[in-house]
């Protein structure tokens, strides 16, 4: 069977952050985003940046099927997702369903503009 998780878009939110839009081959309950990572060298395993605000998208990307956090209630799969990454020069996201290339980064949708939410960092 066909991997159908890969990459959507790397996209350019703000000037602290990228967003990530993948889609993975799960149902969103099944997805553990504690294994979402930036492998970085010059760090401790425990201190890679992580995924932060993760936001379930309907299967074209345009609408959100629940609020950020949550996961939505109707389980099917594949999961269009977005998260939120410090922008790094390291250039690959570690997670449990391969490594992804974050190296090139696009400007944000409309699509996307208008409905993902984002909670400063504290």
């Amino acid at each position: 069977m066909e991997n159908k998780t890969k990459i959507v878009g790397i996209y350019d939110f703000n000037d602290a952050v990228i967003l990530v839009e993948m889609i993975i081959d799960e149902f969103p309950g099944d997805i553990d985003f504690g294994g979402f990572c930036v492998p970085d060298n010059r760090f401790e395993k425990s201190d890679w940046q992580a995924a932060y605000m993760e936001q379930y998208l309907n299967s074209d990307g345009t609408d959100k099927l629940c609020e950020a956090y949550d996961t939505p209630a109707e389980q099917s799969k594949p999961s269009r997702i977005t998260f939120f990454l410090f922008k790094t020069s390291q250039p690959i996201l570690s997670t449990s369903y391969g490594d992804f290339s974050i190296a090139e980064v696009q400007e944000l949708p409309d699509r996307l503009a208008k409905i993902i939410e984002f909670d400063p960092f504290d």
